[in-house]
């Protein structure tokens, strides 16, 4: 009745394990499909366009719309799709600078369905068809994702790209005006700056912004503008305002709107504790008996070792026969503890751990068998046999 009952709340505690993982997963999963493009940019020549492919992925299948959130220049082959189960399908994005002047446009394309959706951002660059000063633009690694409230580094190299080409004189001293825009992704502009700086080939610049508060934490895009005489070259990055207060702690958690959240959490460490506390017992007394039957093939090896020393000193003794005889009974050895331990699993897959401790005390008890005759080599005389059980009995006796 005792193992019977344990094994059934072993079952249980299994079976809740599984329904609160499932559960957990179908609770913290923001959508059911996949895409491929985490973001989407593009630079084009002013008259020119091109085409952007976003694929979908979903396992479940279903009806799927697209919308396109403040972005200029940008339509969609279509704006729903249907998939069946485990089908993939591409949706052209179009990006036409025909009708644009010369900047930076940002917005997102958000791909949803009844269960949930995702966004991904969009960057179009649009330069003039000539473009004789460029920008380069690093963000140090430390700026690719900022704190609410702190500041902004973006460090950009202009250049003028007649010398750039190989001319040794190029433009020489120039004057450029220098745009700086925070887009968000609703291609809000958030902030913006300009200076004019004079160019002589390159010129180097570190632009600081900071950010008040009120911008709220999420993803935005920074974008720096180089104009000069009809000339337009842009740079844009993506980078991230995270919260200030992300980093977890009990002050900072709000109880009240994640009680699900924590009593899940704490009902979950309860299982698992119960679970872990039934099968610790078992898992011990096995590795146990492992212990157990290494210490006594040793002991057997040592015996049956002492055995054949002895029996080759006996003349007309086939050395290869004896060696064999110790070898098989070596093995004999080793299939008795694989017995061992698969009746011990038996009584644990039972969960009678009472049975299991006897069974391990009545091995243990018989010692390591240095008295048996099945351990006896057959050319070994039972005089010589009593000469090795003498000196070796003490020490193999438990």
């Amino acid at each position: 009745m005792y193992k019977r009952s344990v094994n059934i709340m072993e079952k249980r505690v299994v079976l809740l394990l599984v329904v609160l993982v499932l559960s957990f997963v179908f609770v913290s999963a923001e959508s059911s499909f996949e895409v491929n493009n985490v973001l989407i940019k593009v630079s084009l020549h002013q008259g020119e366009s091109v085409s952007k492919d976003v694929s979908i992925y979903s396992s479940e299948g279903g009806e799927f719309d697209f919308e396109l959130i403040g972005l200029e220049g940008v339509s969609l082959e279509r704006e729903n799709l249907v998939l069946g189960k485990k089908e993939k399908k591409e949706v052209s994005v179009i990006f036409d600078s025909g009708k644009l002047e010369p900047g930076i446009y940002v917005g997102s394309i958000v791909v949803k369905d009844t269960k949930g959706e995702q966004v991904i951002p969009v960057i179009f660059e649009v330069e003039s068809e000539d473009v004789f000063f460029d920008i380069n633009l690093n963000i140090p690694l430390e700026y690719g994702e900022i704190e609410q409230g702190k500041k902004f580094v973006a460090q950009l190299k202009i250049f003028d790209l007649v010398s750039a080409g190989g001319t040794s004189v190029g433009f020489g001293s120039s004057s450029v005006d220098v745009e700086y825009y925070i887009y968000n992704l609703e291609g809000d502009v958030l902030s913006s700056e300009n200076e004019n700086l004079v160019v002589n080939n390159q010129a180097s610049v570190t632009k600081s912004m900071t950010f008040p508060e009120k911008v709220g934490f999420g993803q935005y895009v920074f974008g720096a503008v180089v104009r000069s005489d009809g000339s337009v070259g842009t740079a844009s990055h993506f980078f991230v305002i995270s919260d200030s207060s992300s980093d977890f702690s009990l002050g900072d958690f709000d109880f009240g709107s994640n009680w699900v959240l924590v009593i899940l959490a704490v009902f979950v460490g309860v299982v698992l504790f119960m679970f872990f506390y039934l099968i610790r017992d078992r898992d011990k007394l096995i590795m146990a008996l492992k212990r157990y039957n290494s210490q006594e093939l040793e002991k057997q090896k040592e015996m049956l070792f002492a055995q054949q020393r002895m029996v080759l000193k006996n003349s007309g003794v086939d050395v290869r026969a004896v060696k064999k005889e110790v070898k098989e009974k070596i093995e004999k050895i080793k299939r008795k503890h694989k017995n061992r331990v698969g009746q011990l699993r038996k009584l644990k897959k039972s969960g009678n751990v009472e049975k299991m401790k006897r069974k391990l005390a009545e091995w243990k008890s018989e010692g390591y068998n240095t008295g048996a005759l099945e351990y006896k080599l057959k050319d070994l005389s039972l005089g010589q046999m009593k000469s090795i059980l003498g000196k070796w009995k003490k020490e193999y006796k438990t």
